[in-house]
C-alpha cells in the first residue's frame, strides 16, 4: 500500500518543485563554471582560517551535492519516460535503486572530501521485514539507513521523513514516487500523521522496513533543553527526571515509534546507532570543518518485535538510553 505525502494541493506541489528545481540547475551550472574562481577564494580564506581547508572542503562537497541533484534529476526524468509500458512494480524498483545510488554517493562524497573513517559493527541480516529506529544528530546520518541497511541486505526501505526536506528536489521527485511519509510537524495534523505512518508499516512483507527518528530532530543542546521543557510541562515527573540523564540523545517521542509497532507484530526492530557526528547537526559546524578527519561508528542490533515487552514505551526509553550510554562510552575517544 502506497502512503503518499498528506494533503498537498498539486499547484502547492509544482509550484515548490519549479522554484527548487530551477533554482538546483543554475545553482549547479553557476558553482561548476566559475569552481576555479571559487577555489582560489577558498584556498586564501583556509590561509587565513587555518582549520585544515574547511572552505576549500565545503565547496568540494557542495559541488559534488549538486552533482548528484542534477543528475538524480535526469534519471528520475529517464525513469518517468521509462515507466510507460512498465509494471508498477518495476518503477518502484527503478526508483528504489536510485535512491540508494544517490545516498551512496552523496556519503562517499562526504568520506573523501572529509577525510571520514567509517566503522561498522552490523547485526546480521534475518527474514522478517524491520522497523529501523535511528539516532539522529547530524546531516549526515540520514543517509545511514540506506547505506547500511538497504545497500548492504537489500532491504526496502520506507521512510517518515520531515516535510522540510522536500526542499530538496531529489528527495521531492523521487521520495514522493516510493512509499515514504513526509510529517509537517507543529500542523495540529497528528492524528492523521499517525494514521499515514500506520499505513506505511501495516503491509510490510519480508524485504522491506520503515524507517523513522524517534527522536524527531537533530540532537543539540538546545533542542535537549525544549525537549525537558515539554516533558516538564506534561507534570511527567518521573520521566523528566529520566530524560535529565540523557547526554547525547534526546527523549525519544512515542507516538509514531508505538504506531509502527503495534501493526508490524511479525516485524524485527533495528535499533541503529552511530557515534562520531556530535556537533554537526547545523550547516555551520560543517562548513567550519568539524567534520575533518572523523572516526564514525555505526552499530545495529536486530530484536523481534514479538519479544518486546509488554510496556513498549518503557521499552524505548530505556533502548534509547543504552545508546546513549554506548555513545558515551566512545566519548572519551578522539573524534578526528
Amino acid at each position: 500500500m502506497y502512503a503518499p505525502l498528506l494533503s498537498e494541493p498539486f499547484a502547492r506541489r509544482w509550484g515548490r518543485r519549479a522554484l527548487t528545481i530551477g533554482g538546483y540547475f543554475a545553482a549547479a551550472s553557476l558553482v561548476w563554471l566559475t569552481l576555479p574562481a571559487l577555489l582560489l577564494t577558498t584556498g586564501l580564506l583556509d590561509l587565513v582560517w587555518q582549520r585544515r581547508g574547511a572552505a576549500t572542503r565545503a565547496l568540494l562537497f557542495l559541488a559534488g551535492y549538486l552533482v548528484c541533484e542534477v543528475g538524480g534529476l535526469l534519471a528520475s526524468f529517464a525513469l518517468w519516460v521509462a515507466r510507460l509500458g512498465a509494471s508498477h512494480e518495476r518503477v518502484l524498483d527503478w526508483n528504489f535503486r536510485l535512491q540508494l545510488r544517490w545516498a551512496a554517493a552523496l556519503l562517499a562524497i562526504a568520506e573523501r572530501v572529509y577525510g571520514l573513517r567509517i566503522e561498522t559493527e552490523l547485526a546480521p541480516a534475518g527474514d522478517a521485514p524491520v522497523l529501523v529506529f535511528v539516532r539522529h544528530a547530524s546531516l549526515v546520518d540520514a543517509l545511514l539507513p540506506t547505506v547500511f541497511v538497504s545497500r548492504r541486505d537489500g532491504t526496502r526501505l520506507r521512510f517518515v521523513m520531515k516535510r522540510e526536506l522536500l526542499l530538496d528536489p531529489c528527495l521531492d521527485v523521487v521520495g514522493q514516487r516510493l512509499p515514504n511519509v513526509f510529517i509537517a510537524r507543529g500542523t495540529g495534523a497528528a492524528t492523521q500523521e499517525e494514521a499515514a505512518i500506520r499505513r506505511l508499516a501495516a503491509d510490510l512483507a519480508p524485504g522491506e522496513g520503515v524507517v523513522m527518528f524517534p527522536e524527531g530532530t537533530r540532537f543539540s543542546p538546545e533542542r535537549q533543553r525544549r525537549a525537558l521543557s515539554r516533558i516538564e510541562a506534561s507534570g511527567d515527573a518521573r520521566r523528566l527526571a529520566w530524560a535529565k540523564q540523557l547526554r547525547h540523545v534526546l527523549p525519544p517521542r512515542s507516538r509514531g515509534p508505538l504506531a509502527v509497532l503495534d501493526v508490524a507484530p511479525e516485524a524485527d526492530v533495528l535499533l541503529l546507532a552511530h557515534h562520531g557526528l556530535e556537533g554537526t547537526s547545523r550547516l555551520g559546524a560543517v562548513v567550519r570543518g568539524e567534520l575533518i578527519g572523523r572516526r564514525v561508528a555505526v552499530r545495529t542490533e536486530r530484536i523481534r518485535v514479538a519479544d518486546l515487552p509488554a510496556d513498549r514505551r518503557a521499552w524505548l526509553d530505556r533502548a534509547w538510553q543504552e545508546i546513549d550510554a554506548w555513545i558515551d562510552a566512545h566519548s572519551e575517544e578522539p573524534l578526528g
